[in-house]
């Protein structure tokens, strides 16, 4: 027989803030930062249901917990672009962004130029918020300035903050990069120390989602999969490989019969996918396709 005995002056419930992400205001689609990862043999439709959610975001707007709309950018990197025209849709997708083939080189430049935007734009918006404080100031105000803010306003010279530069972006976008069709390079190379696992890891905190298109789910190591919350399953004819691979990520979930269930039910139709969504609440959390609601009852 097991009792329990209650311990007293154990610490309460924590009180934080918990940081707020821009969200699209639709309210039913995967909430950021996520990580996707879509797995479906050639032909399944992956990609293009990877195009689909982005057009998704670009389309619906996207706001910040100051009721700013936030941009989309997209990132390509794939070495199958020109066969994939489907990516052409997406207005987020400049052609500088498109990238076809992968090296660490290729992810740093691109992470630099996301972490140079965000600071530019902070830089900016610090600077103006800041200078319409110091116009506002009387003289004997001045000396309650920190000297941080003392150094960013002669930073621009105490300039009125219309008259300098702004940034390219007001507020820094979303970003979205896509790692299609890259099996084989060194993206899934299985050393600790990975470039790109490390940023799948702080992705959260860079302010990136990334779209990892792939037609293996056992091909891709597990700190891959353990650092994604949305997962896009296409049909694969031996039911085991899903079975086997992803079940054991959702076990806390459904039971093996139930996902069984869900996922046949879910890829009955042609191009048809079970999409596993972790960002949502659990009774919310499984898909057919972006668009239908799935429940066990």
């Amino acid at each position: 027989m097991i009792s329990e005995e209650p311990i007293n002056n154990f610490v309460g419930k924590l009180k934080f803030n918990q940081k707020k992400y821009p969200q699209c205001t639709c309210g039913n689609c995967s909430k950021f930062f996520w990580n996707a990862l879509f797995v479906g043999s050639r032909g399944s439709g992956k990609t293009h249901s990877c195009v689909e959610l982005i057009k998704h975001y670009e389309t619906n707007k996207i706001k910040n917990d100051d009721g700013d709309v936030v941009g989309i950018r997209t990132f390509l990197i794939s070495p199958t672009i020109e066969q994939n025209q489907v990516f052409d849709v997406l207005k987020s997708l400049d052609d500088d962004d498109k990238h076809n083939n992968y090296t660490d080189k290729i992810l740093i430049n691109i992470l630099d130029e996301i972490s140079s935007i965000k600071k530019e734009s902070e830089d900016y918006n610090n600077y103006k918020k800041l200078w319409i404080r110091y116009n506002k100031m009387k003289d004997k105000d001045i000396n309650d300035l920190e000297l941080d803010e003392l150094i960013l306003l002669e930073k621009y010279n105490f300039e009125d903050f219309h008259n300098i530069t702004k940034p390219k972006y007001l507020i820094p976008p979303i970003n979205i990069i896509i790692m299609d069709d890259l099996l084989g390079s060194d993206v899934f190379s299985r050393k600790s120390k990975s470039l790109f696992q490390n940023s799948l890891i702080k992705s959260r905190h860079l302010g990136i989602c990334f779209c990892i298109l792939i037609q293996s789910l056992k091909s891709c190591p597990k700190p891959i999969r353990l650092n994604c919350s949305v997962f896009w399953l296409g049909k694969f004819a031996n039911l085991k490989t899903i079975m086997v691979d992803m079940y054991p990520d959702i076990s806390s979930i459904l039971t093996e019969k139930e996902f069984e269930e869900i996922y046949q039910y879910a890829t009955s139709e042609k191009y048809g996918a079970l999409v596993i969504d972790f960002t949502q609440p659990k009774n919310l959390s499984f898909r057919k396709g972006w668009k239908i609601q799935l429940k066990i009852n």
